[in-house]
């Protein structure tokens, strides 16, 4: 049988071989691509088929054979070392890009060559390895999502170079001209806004790093010193927000968990530039969701005031603003510690702790009326702070409390979810992580699945809301996970008790509640919050509800100068109104 030289064969080797690249690509973006062996695997048979077409266009290039050796030993080496960790697999698979750029530009790309890759696809190669070598952000999650982008360009990439150089064969002259024009002008673009990018988001992870490094400090608990009572400033420095009408400080304090053991949280006191210096009411703010990095903790953002817009609104009457991280936050648990997520009676000690601790810094004036005002996670905590406020801070008169979309049973969020969803990904990876530490009886294993387990310590710090230029490719990647629960969270007695206790339950006889709800909410659904009105109403508990049509989970922007009229009524000492009377605009969910 005659051999067929590479010429021939070329559209052939060029087509397979992104057709396998795309495939690859596909494979790492399924739920196979949880588990890092299958990732390692999917990676090193790419790479020997990328030797194989090496080493099949290679004639008498040098620099192709040297291609088709290296990676085909790349390939070979991921198959015999599965098991490598996470860091060496960046380092690995970059060399892998890098090799086939450099062997490609040195045996001459060519558009018109049948058995050279073109320019621009050779310098995706070499993108793809500056990238992975040097890329900022190394979870394995990035390094799979890293992994499809560039499988996936140079797959279609091939798959085009191989139907065209068919077409050219089959016609035996070459493409139209704006046929090939259009097609470099495309691949350059690709190439330019890959690029651009990147670089961008280089130097702003680098700024951004530069500038948490300039604050870690402030947030190491004192080494060897004895704890001081709850509320106790540990130490402040000044924080900076060009918006704010008023002062604000960086606080790192004493606090203490639902056991009576202390702890170190850190916080935000702002104090207006107007108003009686003395006897200043305290408005205490319990934040949302940010992430559990020690990065994501508000008082550690250049923005400190991202989800404090209605912020003025207090201070311009007059009030001291107290806005708690939560213990554990911002780095105050040391490098492997985090934030008691969703465990509400440690973070509503944490609120009224840093309210302590406003009032006994110098300048700010503070006096002993409180209010409190959170969301989403931070509505339950405020909540649950209310409750415990006349018991745990006798020394101030809570006025009331205000809640926009409040998380106030967070067992129950999880159970809705779907198992496969972002909310059990991102939220669940959270609660689990902070609630195995919390309660030592809830193991992960009898709610997750393997992969889950698998990919938790990454999962549960992926998305931090202080770095929006990450959330969503990590969106994307947790997105691409599977299934997060094996069994519904509230089928284990264990986990059934810990959500219990953290499911806020009744309110303080005598203090008014205000709650705020987007009727477009996908996540804390308006069901849950009126389900909340309807056993508050109940009780006897005077509520105030704000129904907003068509806003989703971002209430509190909406909600936030309503919220604060309200409190200033209590605070003046007015009746709080009642819309227990009202019908509700949806049908309440009994169990919220």
């Amino acid at each position: 049988m005659t051999r067929r030289e590479p010429e021939e064969l070329s559209p052939v080797l060029w087509w397979v071989q992104g057709v396998l690249l795309v495939g690859a690509a596909g494979l790492l973006y399924s739920p196979l691509g949880v588990w890092l062996l299958v990732d390692h695997a999917v990676m090193a048979v790419a790479m020997l088929v990328v030797a194989a077409g090496a080493q099949a266009r290679a004639g008498a290039s040098a620099p192709r054979r040297w291609e088709a050796g290296a990676v085909g030993a790349l390939g070979l080496l991921g198959l015999a070392g599965l098991a490598m960790p996470v860091a060496v697999s960046w380092w690995w698979m970059g060399a892998f890009w890098l090799v086939v750029a450099f062997c490609e530009l040195l045996a001459g790309p060519d558009r018109d060559d049948p058995v050279a890759m073109s320019l621009p696809v050779a310098l995706w190669f070499a993108f793809a390895g500056v990238v992975t070598l040097t890329l900022p952000y190394r979870l394995g999650t990035d390094l799979a999502l890293c992994s499809v982008v560039f499988l996936l360009v140079a797959g279609l990439s091939l798959v085009v170079r191989g139907v065209r150089l068919g077409r050219v064969g089959r016609a035996g002259k070459p493409s139209r001209r704006w046929v090939r024009r259009t097609a470099v002008a495309a691949q350059v673009a690709v190439l330019i806004v890959a690029v651009g990018g990147y670089a961008a988001t280089v130097t702003v992870a680098s700024d951004f790093r530069q500038g948490q490094q300039s604050v870690a400090d402030f947030y190491r608990p004192p080494a060897g010193s004895a704890p001081a009572a709850p509320g106790a400033v540990i130490r402040t420095e000044p924080v900076e927000a060009a918006s704010a009408h008023g002062s604000g400080r960086r606080v790192l304090y004493w606090s203490q968990d639902r056991n009576g053991r202390p702890t170190v949280s850190s916080g935000m006191v702002w104090t207006p530039v107007q108003g009686s210096a003395q006897g200043r009411p305290i408005l205490d703010w319990t934040h949302g969701t940010v992430g559990l990095d020690p990065q994501c903790a508000p008082s550690r953002r250049d923005l400190p005031l991202q989800s404090m817009t209605w912020i003025n609104h207090a201070l311009d009457r007059g009030w001291v603003v107290a806005a708690s991280d939560y213990a554990g936050a911002g780095g105050t648990a040391g490098p492997d510690g985090s934030e008691a997520y969703f465990v509400l009676a440690d973070q509503a000690r944490d609120a009224l702790n840093i309210a302590r601790a406003a009032r006994s810094m110098p300048g700010t004036g503070a006096g002993d009326q409180l209010t409190v005002f959170g969301a989403s996670q931070g509505g339950g905590v405020a909540l649950a702070a209310a409750q415990l406020a006349a018991a745990y801070t006798p020394e101030l008169h809570l006025a009331g409390v205000a809640a926009s979309a409040p998380a106030a049973n967070v067992g129950r969020l999880l159970q809705d979810q779907p198992a496969d969803s972002l909310g059990s990904w991102w939220v669940g990876s959270m609660v689990v992580r902070s609630y195995a530490q919390a309660y030592p009886a809830t193991a992960p294993s009898a709610v997750l699945t393997d992969a889950a387990r698998l990919r938790l310590p990454e999962t549960s710090q992926a998305v931090c809301d202080s770095e929006p230029w990450l959330l969503l490719p990590r969106l994307v990647e947790l997105n691409m996970l599977g299934t997060f629960f094996a069994h519904p969270p509230l089928s284990d007695p264990a986990w059934q008790q810990a959500f219990a206790e953290n499911r806020v339950s009744s309110m303080t006889p005598g203090v008014p509640v205000f709650l705020a709800q987007g009727l477009s909410d996908p996540l804390i659904l308006p069901k849950y919050t009126a389900g909340l009105v309807r056993r508050y109403c109940a009780a006897g508990t005077a509520v105030t509800t704000d129904w907003m049509p068509g806003v989703s989970h971002d209430g509190s922007v909406q909600s936030g100068p309503a919220a604060i009229a309200w409190l200033a009524d209590r605070v003046a000492g007015r009746p709080a109104p009642s819309s227990c009377a009202e019908p509700l605009p949806v049908t309440p969910d009994s169990n919220w």
